[in-house]
């Protein structure tokens, strides 16, 4: 079980065993490496960028591209009206 643990290899049920026979309980968990408004901040950036991004080029397309500053303005926009409103699809990709 150590050398299955030391290369990234052990498995939920070798841990329950383990533990029942510890008297134990194993508690797995994932632990965010950054804070949930920055997760939140980054989808939502990720999304907005999705959006932009199509107009955009049809927009170069059409000689009509506007100038980055308003690409970033409109960008930042939206980022904030998702983060406002989020949805229930917030996080699908």
């Amino acid at each position: 079980m150590e050398e299955s643990e030391a290369n990234n290899r052990i498995t939920l049920k070798s841990l329950n065993r383990a533990a029942e026979a510890l008297d134990c309980t194993v508690i797995y968990a994932l632990v965010p490496n950054s804070s949930l408004k920055k997760m939140v901040d980054v989808q939502a950036r990720k999304m907005a960028e999705a959006l932009v991004q199509p107009v955009s080029h049809t927009m170069k397309l059409e000689k009509q591209l506007p100038q980055p500053s308003a690409l970033a303005r409109d960008t930042e926009t939206i980022t904030q009206e998702l983060v406002d409103n989020l949805s229930s699809r917030f996080w699908d990709e």
